[in-house]
């Protein structure tokens, strides 16, 4: 079987390095179950793929950061942080913005 994309770099597949991704994937670990965090985790991996595929440069055509945490956090309204008392994907955008302002 071969892949469709093929990987020159590893780099692909590698997160962002910023103090903004570390709390990301901090306060996704902390409150999300293993299943919510791998499939968001994956999300960004594909993204990043689906991106390299259509010749999109990061940095140029994107931002890598922002991708990471749009993808990582697309589903943090349906975890033990969110309040439940709207739509998960209205909550999980105020979660993320009070966690960020509480930073």
């Amino acid at each position: 079987m071969s892949l469709a994309v093929q990987i020159d770099e590893f780099d692909v597949v590698a997160f962002p390095r910023s103090e903004l991704v570390r709390e990301v994937i901090e306060l996704l670990t902390n409150h999300a179950n293993v299943a919510i965090s791998n499939h968001s985790i994956r999300s960004y991996l594909f993204a990043r793929l689906a991106a390299e595929d259509r010749g999109l440069a990061p940095g140029r055509d994107y931002n890598p950061e922002l991708l990471f945490c749009a993808c990582a956090l697309h589903d943090i309204g349906l975890t033990d942080v969110a309040s439940g008392s709207q739509r998960f994907e209205v909550d999980g955008a105020g979660t993320v913005r009070s966690n960020r302002d509480a930073s």
